[in-house]
C-alpha cells in the first residue's frame, strides 16, 4: 500500500511518475486523496474543486494509469473536521459556530459541523458519484471528525429534540451537560457514517474503511 497524503500531490509531476514509484516500491493498491477539507481532486457536481485544478480530474488520471498495472485505487476522503478557506467563502453555513454566532476558525481555515443538512447532503452525493463512475476498489474515510463544541442551529436543535432543554453556551461535567452533549453529537456522526456506509454498498460492495473514532462497539456498528 502506498498512501499520498494530500499536501504531498504539487510535487508530483502526474500520475505517471507516481505509478512508476509504485512500480518501483512494489506497491500492489494506492490511498489517493479525492475529498480533502470540502474541496475535491475530481469532477464533483456536489462539491467545490480544489482550487488551482482548472479542469484536471485527479482521481481519475491516477485511476487510468493504475488500471494498466493492476494497482489498486482507494480514495482518501476527509470527513468532518476542517473546511477549506475557499469552501468556507462558498458555504459559510457547513462552518462549526461558537454560541455568538460567528464562525469557529482553525488556522487560516474553519472548522465543520457535520449536523449541518447541506452539508451531510453534498457529501454523501459525492461519495456515491465517486463509487458510481470511477473503478475503485474501497473507500477510506479519515473521520467521522469533529474537533469543536458548536451552537449552530442545527446542533442546538438535535440537542432540543433529544434532551428537552436548550444546549448550555458553557458545557459543564458537573450537570451532566458535556457528557449529554459528547453523547447526541457522537450518536448523530455514527448515523451519518452508517448511511455512507449503506449508499457505498448499494452502488458496490467494496470495503468501507475509516480511522475508527470511540470505542470497539461503535468502530463495530460503523462498519455495518
Amino acid at each position: 500500500m502506498f498512501i499520498l497524503d494530500y499536501h504531498e500531490y504539487p510535487f508530483w509531476k502526474d500520475a505517471k511518475q507516481i505509478v512508476s514509484v509504485l512500480l518501483k516500491a512494489n506497491s500492489n493498491a494506492i490511498r489517493f486523496p479525492v475529498i480533502v477539507w470540502g474541496n475535491t481532486y475530481y469532477n464533483s457536481s456536489f462539491l467545490p474543486k480544489y482550487p488551482g485544478l482548472g479542469e484536471r480530474d485527479l482521481l481519475e488520471e491516477i485511476v487510468t494509469e493504475c488500471r494498466k498495472y493492476g494497482i489498486k485505487v482507494i480514495p482518501y476522503n476527509h470527513l468532518g473536521g476542517v473546511i477549506h478557506r475557499e469552501v468556507y467563502r462558498l458555504h459559510p453555513e457547513w462552518s462549526v459556530r461558537k454560541p455568538d454566532g460567528s464562525p469557529e476558525r482553525w488556522h487560516i481555515h474553519y472548522l465543520c459541523c457535520l449536523n449541518n443538512p447541506s452539508y451531510r447532503s453534498a457529501y454523501q452525493a459525492s461519495v456515491r458519484e465517486i463509487v458510481k463512475n470511477y473503478d475503485v476498489d474501497a473507500m477510506y474515510f479519515d473521520g467521522p471528525n469533529f474537533y469543536s463544541f458548536c451552537f449552530c442551529k442545527h446542533c442546538k436543535r438535535l440537542f432540543y429534540e433529544r434532551y428537552g432543554f436548550e444546549l448550555p453556551v458553557k458545557l459543564s461535567w458537573d450537570d451532566r451537560s458535556m457528557q449529554l452533549f459528547f453523547r447526541q453529537r457522537s450518536e448523530d456522526v455514527e448515523k451519518f457514517f452508517l448511511s455512507l456506509n449503506k449508499e457505498i454498498k448499494a452502488v458496490k460492495d467494496i470495503p468501507v474503511l475509516f480511522n475508527p473514532p470511540g470505542f470497539l462497539q461503535r468502530r463495530l456498528r460503523m462498519t455495518g
